[in-house]
């Protein structure tokens, strides 16, 4: 069964928030894509939230969190797809809403400065 779910403003806030709770430190984090889109009321939904970190630390920080909320790396092809793209962690939860974790350099294209 393949599964797209869309997800919304409140829920992408409601993942924030829990994050915020479950990180160990404050942690600097850049909402980019879909899930920025919707924050700008550009989109209605999104099936991910594509974040970028600039520094490792709070990399290994923000995905020790996540995988305490319970999210998973997915398996199979998904990976692939994002191994393309450069893309430092794909972390999903059981409800189909997913990570897209960066460091620095989104999908080759965009870096931060």
């Amino acid at each position: 069964m393949i599964r797209n779910p869309k997800f919304n403003k409140r829920y992408i806030e409601n993942e924030l928030e829990k994050l915020g709770v479950a990180l160990s430190k404050r942690t600097r984090v850049f909402v980019t894509g879909g899930a920025a889109m919707e924050f700008y009321g550009l989109k209605e939904a999104t099936k991910d939230i594509d974040i970028v970190i600039e520094k490792r630390t709070d990399f290994r920080r923000l995905v020790s969190a996540l995988l305490k909320l319970g999210y998973r790396r997915p398996k199979g092809s998904l990976r692939a797809k994002y191994a393309k793209m450069k893309a430092s962690a794909i972390l999903e939860n059981t409800d189909g809403f997913r990570w897209d974790v960066f460091e620095r350099v989104v999908a080759r294209k965009l870096s931060l400065s």
